[in-house]
């Protein structure tokens, strides 16, 4: 993930070797020629709004804490540093005590081999504001047993309420354990009272992680989380997970792939307030190692309330031009969308795949208020939608029927061939999903213009998350897809 910014870094260091060194940047070199040994002693010197720059390579044996009070960039100008990667090693963390932290880390690689705690640790203070910017950075927890996270955010032992910022671009964040509950890539945790006013927004950025969610939130309230063009793998459990009740929270997922071994999207609690939207998003359980199956999505607040229960109240949904891939068990209650208890929920241009067992769905409703389907792809092996009195409007191909319920121009067919299935089910040259679209009640503008892959939506647009396009092979349809 990282060292695409060396090559500029030296051709404008090559231009300044003959002006003096601005007193606001000082060097860290473990071979003593810079100005300072260690991160730690550079970071207690620099001055409010100075650079750290890390000019030698090689592997910083410290736990790191970044003090509050002043804004400073710790950067690395060549690459090959590590700080940490030894039995010793606590990680990195924030101390907001003794004042507002904003500080930038750039291109180098933090890694933690030992203990169970996150390699990088931010804490929300009560009054103190934290900002951290991730560049071209690896952040990385390598205990494979009872480790922890990659990236923490909590509470300060029940003290947060000042709002946390993440930004984080071109970054990879891993943890590798496999025994445990909660370590996640990213994890956001209220450890006594519920965390809230934070906000990430990580773009470009790898989430990898084989225990609990690669991106876990667990009871949180009024948070923003965005994330663009990023990739979460987890090939053992849950993609993007909501552990507790969430309340007054924005989850924005643009350009992004979830890759699962159980869930793909995962909220499992009581939650109010809350609004999802997808688009251009890819979300692929149909490795999942769980026999019993598994819904790529899964928004169920509240198993044992009705869509008017104030458990689950004013939560919506909206997903643009997304591939919905699941492959569950045989039994009769996986579907690749369960979207019991929401509220509101709406799809447009999506193809949704259940390709497992011969009892699943598409789309599972139960007690939900009202959902809208426009221009969707259904693929399964039972009704396509079950389990809702609330309203269904749209236009979907593929099911084991033609049916014409609820309103609206869904049709149903068992035509497999519609589906190119080794090119990311786009549509094959005789599919009959081309141009087979209304472009009235699902305007090309509204989901930017263009499909899954990026292609231009025409006049007379096709059904499901990809447009046709003439290309000669398979392999160029993964190009466009990827």
């Amino acid at each position: 993930m990282m060292h695409r910014r060396f090559a500029a870094i030296l051709a404008a260091g090559t231009l300044a070797l003959a002006a003096p060194a601005l007193s606001q940047t000082i060097t860290v070199r473990a071979d003593g020629s810079g100005d300072h040994l260690t991160i730690p002693s550079a970071v207690a010197a620099v001055a409010d709004g100075g650079t750290i720059q890390i000019t030698e390579a090689g592997t910083y044996i410290e736990g790191v804490t970044l003090p509050g009070g002043k804004s400073y960039t710790i950067e690395a100008t060549v690459p090959g540093v590590v700080s940490g990667d030894d039995s010793g090693f606590s990680g990195w963390s924030l101390d907001p005590s003794a004042g507002v932290v904003d500080v930038t880390l750039r291109g180098f690689e933090i890694r933690r081999i030992a203990g169970s705690g996150a390699a990088f640790d931010i804490d929300q203070h009560a009054t103190n504001s934290v900002t951290v910017t991730f560049d071209d950075m690896d952040i990385r927890q390598t205990v494979t047993a009872s480790g922890g996270e990659a990236l923490k955010l909590d509470d300060g032992a029940g003290a947060g309420a000042a709002p946390i910022v993440v930004t984080a671009t071109d970054s990879l964040f891993e943890a590798l354990t496999e025994s445990g509950s909660g370590k996640a890539a990213i994890r956001v945790q209220g450890d006594v009272d519920e965390m809230s006013n934070v906000t990430i927004e990580l773009t470009n950025c790898t989430l990898t992680n084989k225990n609990e969610g690669c991106f876990r939130s667990d009871g949180d309230s009024n948070q923003t989380y965005t994330l663009t063009g990023c990739t979460l793998n987890n090939p053992l459990d849950k993609g993007f997970e909501l552990a507790t009740a969430q309340d007054g929270s924005t989850y924005t997922l643009v350009d992004t792939t979830i890759l699962a071994g159980q869930e793909g999207v995962y909220v499992r609690a009581d939650s109010v307030n809350n609004t999802w939207v997808f688009e251009r998003c890819t979300i692929d359980n149909t490795a999942a190692f769980d026999t019993g199956g598994d819904k790529a999505v899964s928004l169920d607040y509240d198993t044992a309330g009705t869509s008017t229960d104030p458990a689950v109240a004013n939560n919506t949904l909206s997903m643009k031009n997304c591939l919905i891939l699941s492959q569950p068990g045989s039994g009769s209650n996986f579907r690749a969308v369960d979207l019991d208890n929401f509220n509101a929920a709406s799809f447009l241009h999506c193809t949704i795949a259940a390709v497992g067992g011969t009892g699943d769905r598409a789309i599972s409703t139960a007690r939900s208020s009202a959902y809208d389907f426009q221009n969707c792809a259904f693929i399964d092996y039972a009704d396509p939608i079950s389990g809702s009195t609330g309203t269904k409007s749209g236009n979907a191909i593929a099911g084991p029927a033609d049916d014409t319920s609820g309103g609206g121009d869904r049709i149903y067919t068992t035509n497999v061939g519609d589906f190119n299935l080794d090119a990311g089910y786009a549509p094959s040259p005789t599919s009959s999903l081309i141009d087979a679209g209304d472009a009235d009640t699902a305007i090309s503008t509204a989901v930017g213009g263009v499909d899954r892959a990026g292609a231009t939506r025409d006049a007379t647009p096709d059904i499901g998350a990809f447009e046709y396009i003439s290309v000669s092979s398979v392999e160029d349809w993964r190009v466009i897809e990827k």
